[in-house]
């Protein structure tokens, strides 16, 4: 008996209406898993990740305490896009670090996870509609679980050096 089977046949024992939701689920979820390890996209690094790092190190933001003008710009992109989330982040070699965040508990996020290290990739920044039905998002767990991203407007911060370090 697969392990899932197994669980829900426990469970079953124990709560036979949650049960009757798993079983109905099973063979979805069993195929939704496999299928959704693949779906999920990691950014790639950019082309100038080294230079990158070392402008983003120069400016000294990382790990520093907030500030009204960057709390200023990110309550009007809150408000301006209408959504109850915003922040100002910057993208190091692991980790999506919010300068500013409304809306967002987390401090920072894995890299991998991160809508901004896709944002950084591209001169326009990034739209992304619907995260929950798009390919690169839908199985991200900042998509399927706390803090449920539906939207997301992205535009890259780009230093003097034309090194986009977050957005």
């Amino acid at each position: 008996m697969p392990k899932l089977a197994r669980s829900l046949a426990m469970t079953s024992q124990r709560n036979r209406r949650t049960t009757t939701r798993l079983t109905f689920k099973k063979d979805y979820m069993e195929k939704d898993l496999r299928v959704s390890v693949r779906r999920m996209h990691i950014p790639r690094i950019p082309a100038d990740e080294a230079e990158r790092l070392v402008e983003l190190r120069r400016l000294r933001t990382l790990d520093t305490l907030p500030e009204s003008i960057f709390e200023d710009l990110t309550e009007l992109a809150a408000e301006l896009c209408e959504t109850p989330m915003a922040a100002i982040s910057l993208i190091d070699e692991k980790r999506q670090w919010f300068k500013s965040r409304i809306g967002i508990e987390a401090l920072e996020t894995s890299r991998d996870v991160a809508f901004c290290a896709h944002a950084i990739l591209d001169d326009q920044g990034l739209v992304v509609r619907d995260a929950s039905k798009d390919p690169r998002f839908l199985d991200n767990p900042l998509v399927t679980d706390g803090p449920h991203i539906q939207f997301y407007a992205g535009i890259p911060l780009v230093t003097g050096n034309q090194h986009k370090i977050g957005t």
